[in-house]
């Protein structure tokens, strides 16, 4: 399965908004709000995946 089509289920799983992984997912804005801050517009920042890092989602995000 193409990597789009794993963000997707991985989205619908966890119940997260469509679109949330992939470009502009946690670590690329994470790294970004660390160096540059100035950079982000945080009014169009949307909730990702906010639960614990369970030994699931880990192998889910594999």
């Amino acid at each position: 399965m193409q990597l789009m089509g794993l963000m997707t289920q991985f989205e619908k799983k966890y119940g997260l908004v469509e679109g949330s992984c992939g470009h502009g997912d946690a670590m690329e804005n994470s790294v970004t709000l660390h160096i540059a801050p100035d950079q982000m517009n945080m009014e169009k920042a949307i909730p990702g995946y906010v639960d614990p890092m369970t030994d699931e989602v880990l192998t889910d995000l594999r």
